[in-house]
């Protein structure tokens, strides 16, 4: 038989020893329990070790089914956000068109108005032009008139004179 191993000793002479002295191997039954032992904390590491994988697994779908569903709303948000803001810069171009136009149709109206008015500024100038030809008109043959009466007043004036002389003289 094999000797006993001593269970007083050190963790560390324990640790050191050879195995063949730490255990009485020639006992069949000691050896049978130890590999029960043995098989049963393999058996039992083994299961664990399959249960983490099976855990390992259902972690990583749920992952992954909470991850896709993540990622379906966030593109689904990203969607609305994206058709949103295409709407408002629609709706903000078409302002901005609209804008433009009004504004245009404005000036054009102001042009409009302000050529009628420029239009009947000149045609008032005209019309004083034509007033003033008129009156110029009217002057020149007033001031021909006149004129004639002076000469004929001159004429008349001299005429008288020249009686007054010849009968005075």
């Amino acid at each position: 038989m094999g000797k006993q191993s001593d269970h007083n000793a050190s963790p560390t002479e324990f640790a050191q020893a050879s195995p063949r002295n730490l255990y009485d191997t020639s006992d069949i039954r000691f050896v049978m329990m130890e590999v029960a032992k043995l098989t049963d904390a393999a058996d039992r590491q083994a299961a664990a070790n399959a249960k983490l994988g099976e855990r390992i697994d259902a972690q990583g779908e749920k992952l992954t089914t909470s991850l896709d569903a993540h990622g379906q709303k966030l593109t689904a948000a990203f969607e609305r956000l994206s058709e949103k803001l295409t709407a408002d810069l629609k709706d903000r171009t078409l302002e901005i068109k609209t804008g433009a136009k009004e504004r245009a149709d404005e000036i054009k109206k102001d042009l409009s108005e302000k050529a009628t008015e420029i239009k009947g500024e000149v045609k008032d100038l005209r019309n004083s032009v034509v007033d003033l030809e008129k009156n110029l008109s009217f002057y020149r043959g007033a001031l021909r008139v006149l004129g004639l009466g002076f000469a004929i007043f001159i004429v008349l004036v001299g005429v008288g004179a020249k009686f007054l002389v010849d009968k005075l003289g």
